[in-house]
């Protein structure tokens, strides 16, 4: 923003080639309007008490005064009104013109050759400034720009203001990958930006870090004071989100903070749950070492040991069953990891399952079928040979 001066100096200055440049005018309550307008491509800002705090014009006035581009006038930072000459005047001084929120017939003060003008101010045109400022806070903090944070900031931007998700600025910021993320997440957590808000789904900033295997940003969150107990509306850690997003070390820095591993989320699911469910062999070895609970159910009766099945993971299988874990545990719906194997065709895994010690081939699930009857459904005719003669062999070697 350049220093002040008077209007001669700004028309000189118009003349010589400096178009869009801005000037401070501190005076331009006691400046004629039919000075103002003979200066082209000229933005003139003032102090916000000024009684016209902004002129602009983006292309030349005609020597009668009237607008051939647009005429925007109002306050910095506050509303304004935005004139676009489409045409000749009526009687009255009206223009047809368009505003940036449609087309509307509006007056253009100039043309009534007023030498100020303080009259009323559109609302909407006030709230779709504010809006943009605050988009562009938004658009920075997602692309991790510090200097245009920085800049939506000053330019009245709020740092609270979730945008219509819910999602703050510093969560914005928390997820990006760009290499000035952290500098905005700082930035932004100095401004004392709210660390414990939370998005529609109740994700915080560090949650949304989490998700996103932002592991310094979860860092530096954490020593801000960030709660490492903080929950999404669904019950979910922080930890569990790292585990969703394959971020292993962030989840044994997590635990090592003493975030607890028997934690259950709505579903009762706990983070052995969420590592069975990703294929996380190595932390699910881990958790077991911490003392995770292989025997856990969540509410529909799953075990960690159906989910291994589903997804046909004897790596974690084996850790799970070493573990001592029920191979025979039932859901909700009657059906057993071996039952679960054979409906989604995993038929390493449920060969596997076949031949683990202490399995049950009698037990029935609600629709009265057992792994037999599953595997002849779906076509493992030969499976179907096996379950029943090993039911046969394991009868016979049952003892009266």
């Amino acid at each position: 923003m350049g220093a002040a001066c008077s209007l001669d100096q700004i028309k000189d200055r118009a003349t010589n080639g400096f178009a869009q440049a801005k000037y401070e005018v501190s005076n331009l309550d006691k400046c004629s309007v039919d000075r103002i307008k003979e200066c082209s491509n000229i933005q003139i800002t003032l102090p916000a008490d000024a009684p016209l705090a902004k002129f602009s014009t983006s292309n030349q006035l005609d020597g009668e005064g009237n607008c051939r581009g647009g005429l925007k006038m109002g306050t910095k930072g506050g509303p304004s009104r935005t004139w676009a000459s489409m045409g000749e005047e009526d009687d009255e001084g009206n223009m047809s013109g368009r505003s940036r929120n449609g087309t509307r017939r509006l007056t253009n003060p100039l043309s009534k050759g007023l030498k100020e003008w303080n009259g009323p101010l559109d609302r909407d045109e006030d709230d779709f400034e504010k809006k943009k400022v605050q988009e562009s806070l938004y658009e920075a903090c997602r692309a991790g720009d510090f200097r245009k944070v920085v800049q939506a900031i000053t330019e009245g931007s709020d740092i609270h203001a979730p945008n219509n998700r819910g999602c703050s600025p510093l969560m914005l910021a928390s997820v990006s990958y760009s290499k000035g993320n952290m500098d905005c997440v700082k930035f932004l957590v100095e401004a004392l930006s709210e660390l414990e808000a939370k998005d529609d789904n109740g994700w915080t900033p560090l949650l949304h870090a989490c998700r996103n295997s932002q592991t310094s940003i979860c860092e530096f969150l954490l020593e801000s004071k960030a709660s490492v107990k903080t929950r999404s509306k669904d019950g979910r850690t922080c930890v569990m989100m790292a585990c969703m997003d394959g971020a292993e070390s962030l989840c044994f820095s997590l635990v090592n903070k003493k975030v607890g591993v028997d934690k259950k989320d709505d579903l009762g699911w706990t983070l052995l749950f969420y590592a069975t469910h990703e294929n996380r062999s190595e932390l699910v070895k881990w958790l077991l070492k911490k003392t995770a609970n292989v025997k856990d159910k969540a509410k529909d009766g799953t075990t960690a040991l159906m989910l291994s099945a589903n997804n046909g993971n004897k790596l974690i299988a084996n850790s799970l069953i070493k573990k001592l874990c029920n191979v025979n545990q039932k859901n909700a719906m009657g059906g057993t990891a071996l039952m679960m194997a054979i409906r989604a065709h995993k038929e390493e895994f449920f060969e596997y399952m076949l031949d683990q010690p202490g399995i049950d081939l009698g037990i029935k699930n609600v629709e009265n079928e057992d792994a037999s009857e599953v595997a002849n459904q779906e076509g493992y005719h030969a499976f179907k040979m096996k379950i029943d003669t090993k039911a046969r062999l394991l009868e016979d070697a049952s003892p009266d």
